[in-house]
């Protein structure tokens, strides 16, 4: 073992090898012949071999046979052609554990040319390599975390999203409340990158979706997510976010600038990014945020997007002749061109419009059952309109609804008739009504007696005739009323509230 006292060694030299000897990388020496003529302590401890263990061993004791022969081949080609090799190389310890370490080879040279030693510096890495995988599957996981793209008959949602490192500051959400008739959203960018980002994101993604929930304008919505993420923000840490609100009711699409103030505008009436004023988040609790409200119509192009893209856009770029997709593509390009910081794109076409709002009144007059069935295309296609959720069960359930009629309906009459009615109100709910020229059935009595137990009469009366008409229409429609004298009976499906 080296001491610091040698007096044999010339002063320099000795504290040379006192230094080597404390470093926190390890050190490794060969000879010409790759046999080991020094170790410094630090690659004892790296290793859990002693000096004497190793002396005039070969340092392939260490290998822990995971790389192939081309990588070591490629390692002494390298030291061979350019007198050093760089990398990451994964060895065994002498308890068998592995770890990774920072391996620099050295080549030491003869005056003539020929090899005297080789000199190893190696830097354990093993906890860095454990933080990187946990850092990549917090990456996967973040990933999961934000929405996928959607399309429906009101919107198709296109995203593209691109972090600096593995974890983004970025984050974008949206919540589609079709009972309001409203799609609300957000886009933000969290000052900084890694974990603590991506945990802001996280707390981020919860507020919103609690708040969002709440009836306010969207400006006290903003306000009151900002003073409720306000403790997670450190002193030097803000969001720069841009939140939104398309109502379909009203076709208009609300705007609230958080830091983010300008989003992508591409409609029948120009193509231009449309700047907004706004406070960022996370800088004063007390915050106040103002709207900005746009008419939107069928076919317009929205996108919003992250400072990592609006910083990389050209000056002048011409949005002439595109298409949603084409949008995408081009804003897309832009960020895998390279771009230094997190990067989001968050695009909406709209693809109804003024006409959805619509109301609807239908009559019909039913002489046979294949009347009925004949205007299945027409009544399903007209739910389709409205938006209705399972269609086919609606159609199912009313067809239940018709078929009691039907039976309970005056015998006597050879010819029968059942008057059909469909009507929507205010774009929330639809009502059928159908109404036969019987002596009447006790239905509300029946309706009386099976509310708060449909789930259990269903099961038991799944697979017979009587009463399974009512539970289904029961377990299908929001509300099922009768008339007094029973030969008449509404049907009532909300579609939103």
């Amino acid at each position: 073992m080296i001491k610091s006292d040698f007096t044999d060694l010339d002063q320099k030299l000795r504290f040379a090898l006192f230094g080597i000897n404390h470093l926190n990388d390890g050190i490794l020496i060969t000879d010409k012949n790759n046999k080991i003529v020094f170790l410094n302590r630090s690659l004892q401890k790296l290793t859990g071999y002693s000096e004497k263990e190793l002396l005039g061993k070969n340092p392939k004791i260490l290998k822990s046979g995971l790389h192939d022969s081309k990588f070591y081949e490629q390692m002494w080609q390298s030291l061979e052609e350019n007198g050093h090799w760089e990398g990451e190389v994964l060895n065994r310890r002498k308890d068998g554990t592995l770890f990774y370490e920072r391996l620099k080879i050295i080549v030491i040279k003869k005056n003539d040319g020929t090899v005297e030693n080789y000199i190893a510096i190696l830097s354990d890495i093993t906890e860095e390599k454990r933080l990187e995988k946990d850092i990549i599957a917090a990456s996967k996981i973040q990933r999961q975390m934000f929405p996928q793209d959607i399309k429906t008959a009101f919107f198709q949602i296109k995203t593209y999203y691109k972090p600096k490192r593995y974890i983004s500051g970025d984050f974008f959400d949206y919540v589609w409340m079709k009972e309001r008739w409203k799609l609300y959203g957000v886009v933000g960018d969290f000052k900084g990158h890694g974990i603590s980002a991506g945990l802001l994101m996280s707390a981020m993604k919860v507020i919103f979706h609690n708040v969002i929930r709440e009836r306010k304008p969207l400006a006290k919505v903003v306000k009151k997510i900002n003073a409720s993420s306000f403790k997670y923000f450190a002193l030097d840490t803000f969001a720069a976010a841009i939140f939104f609100e398309i109502d379909y009711r009203t076709m208009t699409l609300t705007i609230v600038s958080a830091g983010i103030n300008c989003f992508l505008s591409i409609t029948k009436k120009g193509r231009k990014m449309v700047k907004i004023p706004g406070m960022f988040l996370g800088m004063f609790e007390d915050a106040k945020f103002e709207e900005q409200t746009y008419s939107i119509s069928k076919g317009d192009i929205l996108y919003f997007l992250s400072d990592g893209v609006i910083d990389n856009l050209p000056r002048k770029m011409d949005w002439s002749n595109c298409d949603f997709q084409t949008v995408y593509e081009k804003l897309k390009s832009i960020v895998e061109k390279g771009v230094n910081d997190d990067a989001t794109i968050f695009g909406i076409e709209i693809l109804i419009g003024d006409d959805v709002g619509r109301e609807i009144k239908k009559r019909y007059k039913i002489h046979t059952i294949d009347d009925f069935y004949a205007l299945k295309e027409e009544i399903t296609n007209i739910l389709k309109e409205l938006h209705a959720d399972n269609v086919d069960i609606i159609w199912m359930a009313l067809t239940e609804g018709i078929n009691n009629a039907w039976l309970h309906g005056n015998k006597r009459d050879e010819k029968k008739t059942i008057h059909l009615s469909m009507k929507s109100i205010r774009h929330k709910r639809v009502i059928f009504r159908i109404r036969d020229e019987g002596s009447g059935y006790s239905g509300n009595e029946q309706v009386k007696k099976l509310q708060g137990h449909i789930e259990e009469e269903f099961e038991k009366r799944l697979f017979e005739e009587s009463g399974r008409g009512l539970l289904i229409m029961m377990k299908v429609f929001d509300r099922v009323i009768y008339n007094q004298k029973g030969n008449e009976i509404f049907l009532v499906k909300n579609i939103s509230e």
